[in-house]
């Protein structure tokens, strides 16, 4: 109708998700706790999960006009992404506990797990206002939106760091190349959960 208006749309999306944290732990393994200086162990770790595909889109687009060029829109959509999840880790290892054997030194951990495809869901929400006006110049007609609104965007199945057991490891302190003890390697997407993003969003267009 004049004020208010239902748009289904269908379409493709794609997306590329960069996910990484690093963090540094320190502890006594002894049975008395003791000060940050007589640590017997320190462990820096930095880790990464990267996705990257395409899938299919559906939503639908909301709009009431309330008058003096103002006008209520939403959206909600969803889609299915299909593609490839990359882990990585890394591990600083410092060990303090037996100083001058063998056991005592620096440790680098590295780990990589095997591409893992999978699909994974993403909805979309947004509410907000927006003002609109055509703007007559330079001969023409040009349509001008000024918008604010709330979004909220749920990622299901794409946070996940996995667990990447059985990659070579090496030691600084001696140079040779160290096999861990443990075997198998698990999948990417074995620990992989959800995230969120949402906030208030500002836009601007200009048509011509």
């Amino acid at each position: 109708s004049r004020c208010f208006a239902l748009r289904p749309f269908i379409g493709l999306r794609g997306a590329r998700i960069n996910q990484s944290y690093a963090y540094e732990a320190s502890a006594n393994r002894g049975s008395t706790l003791v000060t940050a200086a007589s640590n017997q162990f320190n462990s820096a770790v930095s880790a990464k999960n990267n996705f990257l595909g395409a899938g299919p889109r559906v939503g639908l687009d909301v709009e009431f006009d309330v008058g003096c060029n103002l006008v209520l829109f939403g959206e909600a959509a969803g889609s299915i992404l299909y593609g490839r999840f990359e882990n990585h880790s890394n591990e600083l290892y410092n060990d303090f506990s037996t100083p001058g054997s063998a056991n005592d030194g620096v440790y680098r951990f590295n780990q990589h797990a095997p591409s893992d495809r999978a699909s994974g869901a993403i909805t979309d929400l947004a509410i907000g206002l927006k003002w609109e006006h055509c703007l007559c110049a330079c001969g023409g007609q040009h349509p001008v939106t000024l918008a604010v609104s709330w979004e909220h965007h749920g990622f299901y199945g794409f946070s996940g760091f996995g667990r990447v057991s059985g990659d070579v490891s090496y030691t600084t302190t001696s140079g040779s190349d160290v096999v861990p003890t443990s075997s198998g390697r698990g999948k990417s997407g074995d620990c992989r959960g959800d995230f969120y993003t949402q906030g208030v969003t500002f836009s601007g267009t200009f048509g011509f």
